[in-house]
């Protein structure tokens, strides 16, 4: 944007510039040279606030991979579980077929 306003201004300038062409140009560099500062601190905070919530998006993925997790491990302790009940009484695994829902 600054490119293309300086731009614009320099090539509105006529071929042979006055002083006052000059006064004005070197008012619109001062204030882009002010604007510039405020825009690369804003930008600086910008970046902090991407990195803060970059940081609570990676946390909130884990915390729902963990939570994932628990119930996999739920269905394969439980699976191991009733293998070793079948395994020490067949029987075991009959009242198990017996009870499931399906």
């Amino acid at each position: 944007m600054f490119d293309q306003q300086l731009r614009k201004q320099l090539w509105s300038l006529p071929r042979r510039p006055s002083e006052e062409t000059f006064v004005k140009l070197q008012e619109f560099l001062e204030v882009q040279a002010f604007k510039i500062p405020a825009l690369q601190e804003r930008l600086g905070v910008a970046a902090e606030k991407i990195v803060h919530l970059r940081a609570n998006l990676d946390a909130a993925v884990e915390r729902q991979t963990m939570m994932d997790e628990v119930p996999a491990a739920f269905v394969d302790k439980n699976k191991i579980a009733k293998q070793k009940l079948a395994s020490m009484n067949p029987q075991a695994a009959d009242i198990d077929h017996s009870l499931s829902p399906c």
